[in-house]
């Protein structure tokens, strides 16, 4: 089986190679109609997407008429014409099916199970999605297999069967986070920080979870993850009653999707802003939003948003006195409700007929792919013959690639490792330092003020006061510069210590979260994350004129995330400063193999982000 599909492949490149630039200006002419699809401009794009299919159907290539039919039955699915576009994707994959590259199949069994996962049609889902992912998994293809994982979880999750999604979005994050795939690993964490909220795992969790998706979409500049991920926050902050937060994150959300014209996620955006001020008692902010959303939803079709929010609409008008409009808004929600049952009865018709004419369809299929099978003998000697030369020959030149990339990476390990041991010795010398100055302090400049105490309390009894401020002060430069708890206790209790002592000035209020946390760190490691943190923090006191803060250490197997955020008057990427504390904060995280983002914008609150390899 595995070697008829090779020589069809071998085949297909030698046989059909003239065809390949008219393949390639029908894709972008259907990657340009799927733009203006998600754009809004719906007429536009199915115009563009009929064309190519006609081009594609007079010119005999079944490959692109495939694609064609494809991208049509998401033009029908995403302007809510469902059982004209299940129609469209069932006859799609017959045609497929004939094709001798299965990756076009497996793609429309992976549409076609979101859209029957979406009609409660979960075993039939569940089937195709599988089938979909036995084909990605077979062709080594890591980010098919990768959205494949995704896929299988989804559905699940959708099904009610949350427990049984759970591994597949662990083996999709344990994939993306091995091959670096970012924009993948992204997508992962949002999906368990979703997941887990289902399951009512640790809040704490879930927004470790979302902060590092949005890192990771922030870092690679990708705007529809950054939408999504700040989407996702701003529902985070509402269920844990943050409304602040979740407002922040929402307008931010809304901006990033107009931006790029993802007007669906707008829609949703908006949706969870009107939550956040009915939650406020902002009912008039409330009621406009959802009313532009219901608008909206009427005008594309889309029930769920209309459902959300006639139930937010009824809810407002009801809060401010306007009892004649809730109790309207209530009945279109429960007409539109009635409609949803009736609709779900005629669909599960249409389904039956489908499956009738789906049958006699596979029976065609069956006696095509016999004759089939019997030209494919004839191709397979030359086949075997081309594949051997190639193969002997790739082999040849990957060897003497790999031979000079090896050379090139051990001379660069051994010049990383030279940097890394010259900066840890400076920030080694630089603590033995602080700590000699500390016990000089403690022990010789404390001593002698206690002296001097005892000869003020028989001359001067008025100085007292003066001389215990003045140890007190000695004995706090001496904690910061050697803290006695981080040696003694740890990471968490030292920095414990550290927070409750900016907490005391009520000038700010600083939140600190440690994840399983609870193993020690090297030594030398502990120190240099505490003094990270001390940096940051002294960034936040001095410039960012904050009332609330948090810090947040998370350890996940080898890696350390650090998160610090405020809700001050952020900065613009100009304006970092170079001082010698951002400077030595650099130093620190160069030795430590470490990485530091920001995240702020003028009047917009900072996020930095901070990831240390603990193996390193």
């Amino acid at each position: 089986m595995i070697f008829t599909r090779l020589i069809k492949y071998i085949f297909l490149i030698v046989c059909i190679y003239p065809i390949c630039a008219f393949c390639q200006n029908a894709e972008e002419a259907l990657d340009r109609a799927h733009g203006l699809l998600l754009q809004g401009y719906a007429d536009s794009s199915v115009q563009i997407i009929r064309t190519e299919l006609q081009k594609a159907q007079k010119a005999g290539n079944l490959k692109a008429e495939v694609h064609a039919m494809e991208r049509l039955a998401v033009w029908h699915l995403f302007t809510g014409r469902n059982a004209e576009g299940l129609n469209i994707l069932n006859e799609a994959i017959t045609k497929a099916e004939k094709l001798p590259d299965s990756m076009s199949l497996a793609l429309l069994l992976g549409n076609r199970a979101y859209e029957l996962a979406q009609n409660n049609r979960f075993e039939d889902a569940i089937r195709d999605v599988l089938r979909a992912q036995d084909i990605f998994l077979k062709s080594n293809d890591t980010l098919y297999v990768l959205n494949g994982y995704n896929a299988i979880g989804y559905i699940f999750s959708l099904s009610g069967q949350p427990e049984k999604a759970e591994p597949y979005y662990l083996k999709e994050l344990e994939m993306a986070r091995s091959g670096n795939y970012k924009k993948e690993l992204s997508i992962a964490y949002d999906n368990l920080a979703i997941l887990y909220a289902e399951l009512d795992r640790d809040p704490d969790l879930i927004h470790s979870y979302h902060l590092r998706s949005l890192k990771l979409a922030t870092e690679i500049n990708d705007a529809e993850g950054m939408a999504s991920g700040n989407s996702n926050l701003a529902n985070h902050y509402l269920k844990q009653g943050r409304f602040d937060s979740a407002e922040w994150h929402g307008l931010k959300a809304v901006g990033i999707a107009s931006e790029i014209g993802y007007i669906d996620l707008v829609q949703e955006v908006q949706l969870t802003l009107s939550s956040v001020y009915l939650a406020q008692a902002r009912f008039q902010e409330s009621v406009r939003l959802a009313g532009e959303v219901l608008r909206w939803a009427r005008e594309n079709g889309n029930v769920d948003h209309q459902t959300k929010a006639l139930g937010n609409l009824a809810k407002g008008y009801s809060s401010i006195g306007k009892y004649d409009s809730a109790y309207a808004y209530l009945s279109q929600l429960k007409d539109l409700e009635d409609s949803l049952k009736s609709s779900e009865t005629l669909r599960n018709i249409q389904e039956l007929e489908t499956k009738y004419e789906t049958s006699k369809k596979e029976l065609t299929i069956a006696r095509a792919e016999a004759q089939l099978r019997k030209r494919n003998m004839l191709i397979a000697v030359f086949g075997l013959l081309l594949v051997l030369s190639l193969s002997w020959f790739v082999a040849w030149r990957r060897a003497a690639l790999q031979r000079v990339r090896l050379k090139d990476a051990q001379i660069n390990q051994l010049q990383q490792k030279h940097e890394i041991d010259v900066l840890n010795s400076l920030v080694e010398g630089e603590e033995k330092e602080r700590s000699r100055i500390a016990k000089e302090l403690h022990d010789g400049v404390n001593g002698l003020l206690s002296a001097l105490k005892l000869n003020l309390e028989r001359s001067a009894p008025e100085l007292i006061d003066l001389a215990d401020q003045t140890m007190h002060e000695v004995r706090n430069i001496s904690h910061n510069l050697m803290p006695a708890n981080l040696i003694r206790f740890g990471l968490p209790e030292a920095l414990r210590d550290y927070v409750d002592q900016i907490n005391q000035s009520g000038k700010l209020q600083v939140d600190l979260q440690c994840i399983r946390m609870e193993e020690r760190l090297r030594r030398s490691v502990e120190l240099s994350v505490y003094r990270i943190v001390q940096e940051l923090m002294n960034n936040v006191i001095r410039h960012s004129e904050a009332t609330e803060a948090l810090i947040q250490l998370s350890r996940e197997d080898s890696m350390l995330h650090i998160v610090v955020e405020d809700n001050g008057k952020g900065f613009s990427p100009s304006e970092r400063s170079g001082g010698i504390g951002m400077q030595s904060l650099s130093e620190r995280l160069r030795a430590l193999n470490g990485t530091l983002e920001f995240d702020s914008g003028s009047e917009m609150g900072t996020s930095v982000y901070v990831e240390i390899r603990l193996d390193k």
